[in-house]
Order: structure tokens, then C-alpha cells, then sequence
């Protein structure tokens, strides 16, 4: 019960604050200074850290923690944990946490259908229109499986899994 809390309270702060533009790593969260990545054709730019991807720029932390505080972590980042569109924007992610770590743990986006079982939800309010499932994925295994990770299984793809377990995370924000 009081993990479903924060993570509806998290869902409330953000839908009052809405993405945020720009990002900063936690020193210049409090030191007021941000530093930002060259764009090109006059597109804007990733802050420093992040990699750019489309419209949006994208960050893998290497610090497990449940769902809810990884999206809190991504939230006070300037992002939200991160959506997936395509399959061409899974494959990103998928080389940006393998360049990262050399493998392909499982970790964090901002999948979840902790308000109503089966139906999937961004956490940064976009439509969830794509979807990789794991074979026999989601599948709510012993009624508590409501956050989405991916680097599942074999073939790395999604699954659904207790929001409590500790996984790295991938954050995004758009540009």
C-alpha cells in the first residue's frame, strides 16, 4: 500500500510540474549551473551526461532502486523514467545502457499499469502505442507485477515485474 502511495503521489507531482526542460547532474541541481551538449542543425541540445535520441535526450543510471524512486530520481533529473516508441528507440536505449555497463542488465522505463491491471501507461503522460513483450509477457505473475524493465530473458526484451525490485533505470526529457 505504501509504495502504490508514493508512486501516485510521483505521478501527481509530475502531472503539476510537467517535463521539465533541460537537465542537471546532482551538482548543479544545487549549485544553479548546467552544462550542455553541442547540437546540430540548429536543433537544441542534451545536457552534459545525456545522449540525444530523436526529439529527446536520454541517461542511464547505474544505481539500482525500485521504480518509484528511479522515476523520483528521473523527476528531480529534469525527465521522467523513459517511454518507448519504436523499436528503433528501444534499440537505442538498449546500446546506451550496453555501452555503459558491457552487458545488458535489466533495467527501468517508465512502463506501469498499477492503476488498472493491463492497462500500460507512460509515466511522462505519453501514449503507450509500442510495446516488445518478453514471450508470455506481461503476465502479472502472482498479482503484483506492474512496472515494466527490459533487458528480460534471453532475448532482452520487456517483462513485468514487482515495482519493488532494484534495477538501473534509463531516464529521458525532451529537448
Amino acid at each position: 500500500m505504501a509504495s502504490m502511495t508514493i508512486f501516485l503521489l510521483l505521478i501527481e507531482i509530475n502531472a503539476v510540474h510537467g517535463l521539465v526542460q533541460g537537465d542537471m547532474n546532482d551538482q548543479e541541481l544545487f549549485n544553479g549551473t548546467e552544462k550542455r551538449n553541442k547540437g546540430t542543425k540548429g536543433q537544441s541540445s542534451c545536457p552534459s551526461g545525456w545522449s540525444n535520441y530523436g526529439s529527446r535526450c536520454f541517461r542511464f543510471i547505474n544505481t539500482a532502486r525500485s521504480w518509484a524512486e528511479s522515476e523520483q530520481y528521473c523527476l528531480l533529473q529534469g525527465g521522467n523514467l523513459a517511454s518507448v516508441h519504436s523499436r528503433k528507440e528501444f534499440n537505442f536505449i538498449q546500446l546506451l545502457v550496453g555501452g555503459k555497463t558491457g552487458g545488458f542488465p535489466e533495467t527501468w522505463i517508465g512502463g506501469y499499469d498499477l492503476a488498472q491491471e493491463g492497462l500500460w501507461l507512460w509515466s511522462d503522460g505519453s501514449r503507450f502505442i509500442f510495446s516488445y513483450w518478453n514471450h508470455g509477457q506481461p503476465n502479472n505473475f502472482q498479482g503484483n507485477q506492474n512496472c515494466l524493465r527490459f533487458n528480460y530473458g534471453a532475448q532482452k526484451l520487456w517483462d513485468d515485474v514487482n515495482c519493488t525490485a532494484a534495477h538501473f533505470s534509463v531516464c529521458s526529457q525532451r529537448m
